[in-house]
């Protein structure tokens, strides 16, 4: 791993971007794995703009922060990142010519993206994306996914505050957690363990680790996978 700064004053770098170049280009697309305003972001741009000029677009596509977030850098360069887990389909176009650029968040479903294609729902499927449903469907029935745990009386969010009835992480903390890992220290629901109530109980965990929404309805083990699906939880 090479930091950027050091990356940027190799000759290859400088070379590729400067006048007079080995290949000619109209735009510089940046992919980069920071959050849309990172410093990193900040410094490249103004790497770039020494070598290629203030004429030039540049534009970078990020990532990283897991939201979405358009970000204008210059009237010629833009910072684009398209949400988190193939939630979003993002689009940015721009116009070498005048500058300017446009951009668009599509959600990641099947009403959303025959909108976009200006399709119906019941056009929207191809022959080989019902090959792939079945696909999938049949990996997930011989992996056991489809086995029903229990019911969700309602929708449970990702983004839902501790102090909201419908978050994610206050049922995985109110009411998992206390069946579960605190029971193995006797310090949740049901019986008792080999620990004794003098020890001190330490669980570290991420905010992200619950990736998506619990729907309402029948709760299966593909359905637990997806809300985590991180080995460790």
């Amino acid at each position: 791993v090479e930091r950027v700064q050091d990356v940027a004053e190799r000759s290859w770098f400088r070379t590729l971007l400067a006048s007079p170049r080995p290949e000619e280009f109209d735009a510089v697309l940046v992919l980069a794995h920071m959050d849309a305003e990172d410093e990193l972001v900040a410094f490249l741009r103004s790497e770039l703009r020494a070598l290629v000029g203030e004429d030039m677009v540049i534009q970078f596509i990020t990532g990283h922060s897991h939201i979405r977030r358009y970000v204008e850098l210059d009237p010629r360069s833009s910072s684009f990142e398209a949400g988190r887990y193939l939630d979003t389909v993002g689009f940015v176009s721009f116009d070498i010519a005048k500058g300017g650029f446009r951009h668009v968040f599509v959600d990641a479903n099947r009403v959303s993206l025959a909108q976009s294609l200006g399709m119906s729902v019941d056009e929207y499927p191809t022959e080989d994306g019902k090959e792939l449903t079945s696909y999938i469907q049949r990996t997930l029935e011989h992996a056991g996914a489809n086995v029903i745990l229990g019911c969700s009386p309602r929708r449970y969010r990702v983004d839902g505050y501790l102090n909201e009835t419908d978050s994610l992480l206050q049922l995985f903390m109110g009411e998992v957690l206390p069946k579960t890992f605190l029971k193995t220290f006797n310090r949740g629901s049901g019986s008792s363990s080999s620990f004794g109530h003098s020890e001190n109980v330490l669980m570290q965990a991420q905010d992200w680790f619950v990736r998506y929404d619990l729907f309402p309805g029948v709760v299966t083990v593909g359905n637990v996978f997806e809300v985590l699906p991180e080995d460790d939880t």
